[in-house]
This record gives C-alpha cells, structure tokens and sequence, in this order.
C-alpha cells in the first residue's frame, strides 16, 4: 500500500481511537456491495479475502491478503440488534470479506 494522505489519515484515527477509547473489540464493516434481498451478517471466524475490483487497478493490489479475523459472536450480537429494530437479517457463513474494509484496513 501507498503511504499517502489517505492511508496517513486512517492510521492517525486508529490511533486516536485507540488512545481515547482503547483497543476496539471489533470493527465493523458495513457494505452495500452484495447483490441480495435484506440485510446479511458474515459469521464466520476466518472470511476469505476476495479481489473484488476491476482490472483497472494495479497488478499489487491483487496478491494482498487481509487474514481479518471475523467474530461469530458479534456477529450474533449484530443480528440481534437489527432483530430488535425489525431489520431483516440473515446469518451467512460463506461471506467474504471485500475490497472495500482492505483499503483502509491495511
């Protein structure tokens, strides 16, 4: 990854989150990136990385790997959440985890 603006930005608020609140429990990612009806929750421990852009980003980019690890329990702790608003929710075991949480992740 490029050290830029934008990857100094992210690291600064990491660390200012962390300063003011302590190291985060989880983080979580919100996406509209998947094709489906409602509103899904990845609830595996270990989601695989996927390279979900086009071609028309560097060759580089395509070989990261981001081992996140995922958290089946709050996972669980998100969907009941959404079940206490009335929000459709769905526990998925094979979601992956996407380009977009990578670029500020790494």
């Amino acid at each position: 990854m490029q050290d830029n603006t934008t990857t100094q930005f992210w690291r600064k608020l990491a660390l200012r989150i962390e300063h003011d609140y302590g190291q985060p429990r989880a983080i979580l990612s919100i996406s509209a990136h998947w094709l489906t009806r409602g509103v899904g929750v990845t609830a595996m421990a270990r989601p695989k990385t996927i390279h979900d852009f086009g071609s028309s980003l560097p060759c580089p980019l395509f070989s990261i790997q981001y081992p996140a690890p995922g958290s089946p329990e709050v996972a669980r702790e998100v969907a009941a959440l959404l079940r206490s608003q009335n929000l459709s929710r769905s526990m998925k075991a094979t979601v992956v985890l996407g380009s977009g949480p990578i670029n500020f992740l790494n």
